[in-house]
């Protein structure tokens, strides 16, 4: 399986973001995922996946949406900024 780590940040200062959410669907599988970036650090963390293309999405309250496309490999750990 597969260990997705990330840290939140944000687009305009670079500052973690704590608890946002983070939404993983997977679009080979259709697996969903989602949790919240942890303080102070925005740090986030989903284990177990499976290999595939992946859709991210990262919301909070009073910011844009962001979204990006990741493909994960078997027994990658993959981390994020």
């Amino acid at each position: 399986t597969v260990i997705l780590e990330g840290v939140v940040v944000g687009a305009d200062d670079g500052r973690p973001i704590a608890g946002a959410q983070v939404t993983l669907r997977g679009l080979t599988t259709g697996e969903r995922r989602a949790t919240t970036t942890r303080p102070p650090a925005g740090e986030f963390r989903i284990l177990g996946l499976f290999p595939g293309r992946y859709e991210l999405v990262v919301r909070q309250l009073g910011r844009r949406p962001s979204l990006d496309t990741l493909q994960l490999v078997l027994g990658q750990r993959a981390r994020l900024r």
